[in-house]
């Protein structure tokens, strides 16, 4: 699962960085960049989000511990106008529970030209994995929600809201606290990710296995 993820950031990260390096300098506003930017700089960016986010409340893991999530948000955004901001991301997570998949509509309020907020909600169109209580007991699609404050402009905090509903009846609601690094932050973070993805790998080739 973790797996997917890095190649899915991969993929993707070179479209990012084409886009960022290849702005032309000489207009004052780009159609795209990889950077968010506001409606005078740029007319959209793009989003590219990694993070990692921890249960505050909702059914936890088979050990009784708090749910821990790694997540990426992949898309992007279309200024409105100076303080307006909308777009769509597509969304997954793996962790203690299991890997989840969806999208996520957002609109963003700019609270300076480096600086916004975010909110979004959306469906979660695929869970899958074992080890957790998403595993069989759930149906499909889920809801998510969120909304994200920039801490710095390449880091946010988010407060999310996941509810699903159960195959027996009812449903289930899970809150999580996270932070998001973005753009280069995130950058920063597949990099990192890989490395430790390699290391683990020829650790694995080296033993023969995990013993």
């Amino acid at each position: 699962m973790l797996k997917a993820l890095l190649l899915l950031c991969l993929t993707t990260t070179t479209v990012f960085v084409q886009s960022a390096f290849s702005e032309d300098k000489t207009q004052s506003r780009s159609n795209l960049t990889f950077v968010a930017k506001p409606y005078d700089k740029s007319k959209n960016y793009m989003i590219y989000e990694i993070g990692f986010k921890t249960q505050v409340s909702g059914p936890r893991n088979r050990n009784r511990d708090a749910i821990r999530m790694l997540t990426v948000d992949l898309g992007m955004m279309h200024n409105l106008n100076e303080k307006t901001a909308i777009g769509a991301s597509f969304y997954g997570s793996t962790g203690d529970r299991a890997m989840t998949l969806g999208i996520k509509p957002r609109i963003r309020r700019w609270l300076d030209k480096s600086r916004g907020v975010d909110l979004s909600a959306g469906l979660l169109f695929y869970g899958g994995g074992v080890g957790g209580p998403i595993s069989g007991e759930y149906k499909w699609p889920g809801f998510i929600s969120s909304v994200s404050v920039d801490v710095l402009r390449w880091l946010s905090a988010d407060l999310s809201l996941e509810t699903l509903s159960l195959n027996k009846g009812g449903s289930v609601t899970s809150l999580y606290l996270g932070v998001n690094g973005k753009d280069y932050a995130a950058l920063a973070e597949t990099g990192a990710l890989v490395a430790l993805l390699v290391i683990v790998l020829a650790t694995w080739d080296s033993g023969s296995g995990w013993y």
